[in-house]
């Protein structure tokens, strides 16, 4: 794959992909960037297909919004789409489909009725991505803001890297880890992959939280992100994984960034004291907030003030309890 006609280094950079991927390099983000480089792409999602549940999961996206998202992971919503039933029906035919393949007219479908239209996107492209034994690993979609008709050259390179970007995708399986997606103001801005700046330090608390599963419908707490800009962050499990988002806000009550860590673990039951030797602060100062945190919420008690702060997600990043080992 070396020469791909217009698109030389594609080969090259595929098995760049694949070579970091057997270093341990999480391949979604690179693979989508590759993909969607063969054509004008506006918005690109690549699904992949859980080895345990057989569900779909976005593993990296960008462009489109999360009305988007979650009918493109739903098998039930794939199976109505037209490129994608055309696919499935097989053939000798590559599986990959365009908004202009003859067999159907994609505009009067529900998914460019429903979204993509809407958004301002006249083209796209999909493709099924299955191992040479059947093994289907995911998916990749793709849509443009005009018309799109894919040159033979676009298709012969994409067609070309199909089963080398299945087997990277089937080597890394991520197993029955949950993904994540995070919204920011409607708008989505990382997956459990996608290293963004502003979010790469919450990451971690996502990515632990989806591993651990749901242990309530939904919850929220606030996170200063490294522009010291505060988010009020609302985590959904909903489907396969978990939704976060944020949201910018100031903190609530005028309510300090220290104030908010001694509430943080006034949540948690602790005393003065364990508070002062968790912040490196004196019991004194731990009860001068205390005392300015009661106030602020128009509480009389530390109890009352904590019932407030769950209320209102007025917490920081909750720490997952590490799972207990069956005996």
């Amino acid at each position: 794959m070396a020469d791909e006609g217009g698109y030389p280094e594609f080969g090259f950079t595929l098995a760049d992909i694949a070579a970091g991927a057997l270093r341990g390099r999480r391949p979604d983000v690179p693979l989508l960037e590759l993909l969607s480089s063969v054509a004008p792409a506006e918005a690109a999602i690549l699904t992949r297909c859980s080895r345990t549940s057989h569900l779909l999961y976005a593993g990296a996206v960008f462009g489109y919004g999360p009305g988007a998202v979650a009918p493109m992971t739903s098998p039930e919503f794939l199976s109505r789409d037209p490129a994608y039933r055309s696919i499935l029906r097989g053939g000798s035919r590559s599986p990959i489909r365009s908004w202009v393949d003859p067999d159907y007219a994609y505009e009067q479908s529900p998914a460019a009725r429903g979204f993509l239209l809407p958004a301002g996107f006249r083209g796209g492209l999909s493709m099924r991505l299955s191992t040479a034994a059947g093994h289907h690993v995911g998916d990749f979609h793709m849509s443009t803001k005009d018309r799109f008709v894919p040159s033979p050259a676009q298709l012969a390179v994409l067609g070309r890297s199909l089963a080398v970007v299945a087997d990277i995708l089937d080597d890394t399986a991520t197993g029955p880890q949950q993904p994540f997606v995070l919204v920011d103001d409607g708008r989505t801005v990382v997956v459990d992959g996608a290293q963004q700046s502003e979010f790469a330090p919450l990451l971690p608390c996502l990515r632990s939280h989806a591993t651990a599963g749901r242990s309530e419908r939904s919850r929220s707490f606030r996170w200063l992100g490294p522009s010291r800009t505060w988010y009020r962050v609302d985590l959904h499990w909903s489907g396969p994984g978990l939704r976060a988002e944020a949201h910018r806000e100031t903190l609530p009550h005028r309510l300090s960034h220290r104030e908010l860590e001694v509430l943080d673990r006034l949540c948690t039951g602790a005393t003065n004291g364990e508070i002062a030797q968790q912040l490196c602060l004196s019991e004194r100062t731990v009860a001068h907030h205390v005392e300015r945190i009661l106030d602020k919420l128009a509480s009389r008690t530390r109890t009352a003030a904590v019932a407030i702060a769950v209320q209102e997600g007025l917490t920081l990043c909750p720490a997952v309890a590490p799972r207990r080992p069956r005996p």
